[in-house]
């Protein structure tokens, strides 16, 4: 399936759905993966678009140190954003 993405700085992305254009929607159906929610539309003859959000990715860094067998946190790092 080709990706659209949403452009960067924009909220709008136009995909094009001329398939499924005049057949009437047969059922909606939306549930949560581990990675990702879902939006499948079944229309009339066969054919079902399938939607997936994926949104953001959320990291953490810390510097640890390890003696005698344990570790403890020497720091909480935070990214720095770059523009």
């Amino acid at each position: 399936m080709p990706r659209h993405l949403v452009p960067s700085g924009h909220g709008l992305a136009d995909i094009p759905l001329g398939q499924v254009e005049g057949k009437p929607l047969q059922s909606l159906q939306f549930f949560q993966t581990e990675d990702a929610l879902n939006l499948d539309l079944q229309f009339q003859g066969g054919i079902s678009l399938e939607l997936i959000f994926r949104v953001g990715i959320q990291a953490s860094a810390r510097l640890l140190e390890f003696r005698n067998g344990g570790s403890r946190v020497l720091k909480n790092l935070k990214p720095k954003r770059h523009e």
